[in-house]
């Protein structure tokens, strides 16, 4: 019996509420303590009708036994009558067709449905597919037995609830769903629909599929720059021997290391880098600077790349007995110089409302 309910109903992601009478009871109880894995027992609930057994295993159960039965009543060990009637043992001439027993027994399947109903179901999120759009979907996993496995995307209608296919399509929702309403379906709209409603199964809760809109994302990104800058500098030119031109007093003419600027070298490219890229239709609202930063990261001066402009100040040639000679003089020239400015920031995106 384990094997049927677990190849046609626990295996699928059903509930079970077994309702047993007489020495079932006994098999009911056995039933309850060979399902595996054990977290199958959330799924199972039992009513036991005149039962012979001491206990009802099953967490969710209970049981309905009258007063006069006159089989069950001698039994040492089981438990009490709790119901009302002439004595019998019958499921239907004594049980069913006697107002009392017949009451509680409705009574106590219409409060293990519920409960039943209210389990989380056996197949969970594994994947989300187009979060906050109409084609959202999901890919589920089975929560206590991986050889299960469900390769087909799901309409997440009510993602703790069963699964079960409408139509064709495999839907996650409460029971009683027939059809899909919505675009690319048979029923294209419903009463009542709102612009932020794509999808709607038609089960008691009409479960629908929707966007939240106006909703924000909030990406961040890191913007890296960089820009080569023609700059004016001054400094001194010095040398520890005596030049020809200490005797012209004018180097103007001959300085061999005034060389065409060197072009600036950056260790990076211009670029913009995101942790994620926003969703297609959604809008720039607003962005914020998190860090800037401006570098300094290359000077042509340390290539001797630069262009002298003119001297200023007063050459300098020197001599000490002709032992030690040294000259010098003040310059200013042109020079490039690079700088990389990386920007860190959030960008906060909204999806427009139709």
């Amino acid at each position: 019996m384990w094997e049927k309910y677990y190849r046609e109903s626990f295996k699928l992601g059903h509930r079970v509420l077994l309702i047993s009478h007489s020495q079932g009871n006994l098999f009911a109880n056995r039933i309850h303590d060979s399902i595996t894995p054990i977290e199958y027992r959330s799924y199972f609930a039992n009513m036991q009708v005149a039962s012979p057994a001491s206990e009802v295993k099953a967490s969710k159960g209970g049981y309905v036994t009258l007063y006069g039965d006159p089989i069950i009543n001698p039994i040492l060990g089981s438990m009490g009558g709790n119901a009302n009637g002439s004595p019998g043992h019958a499921f239907v001439e004594a049980y069913l067709n006697q107002s009392d027993p017949y009451e509680k027994i409705v009574a106590g399947i219409k409060q293990l449905l519920p409960i039943l109903d209210s389990e989380i179901s056996q197949w969970e999120t594994d994947q989300e597919f187009e979060t906050n759009t109409c084609d959202y979907k999901i890919a589920v996993k089975h929560r206590y037995d991986l050889s299960i496995e469900m390769p087909l995307e799901v309409y997440p209608f009510a993602p703790n609830k069963k699964l079960y296919q409408v139509n064709g399509e495999w839907v996650k929702a409460s029971c009683g769903g027939k059809n899909i309403l919505g675009e690319n379906h048979d029923i294209p709209i419903w009463d009542g629909k709102q612009d932020n409603e794509c999808l709607m199964i038609d089960n008691p809760q009409e479960e629908k599929i929707s966007i939240e809109l106006n909703t924000t994302i909030t990406i961040t990104g890191k913007e890296i720059t960089n820009e080569c800058n023609v700059e004016q500098v001054q400094d001194l030119w010095y040398s520890d021997r005596w030049e020809s031109w200490c005797y012209a007093g004018d180097p103007t003419d001959s300085w061999e290391w005034i060389k065409p600027l060197e072009g600036c070298e950056f260790n990076e490219q211009n670029k913009t880098i995101f942790d994620q890229d926003p969703p297609d239709g959604w809008v720039l609202e607003s962005e914020n600077i998190i860090k800037k930063e401006t570098t300094e990261v290359f000077n042509s001066i340390y290539m001797w790349g630069i262009n002298a402009h003119y001297v200023v100040g007063t050459l300098r040639c020197y001599t000490t007995g002709g032992i030690y000679s040294y000259s010098s003089f003040n310059w200013v020239a042109d020079v490039n110089k690079g700088y990389t400015t990386i920007r860190e920031f959030e960008r906060v995106y909204v999806v427009p409302r139709n």
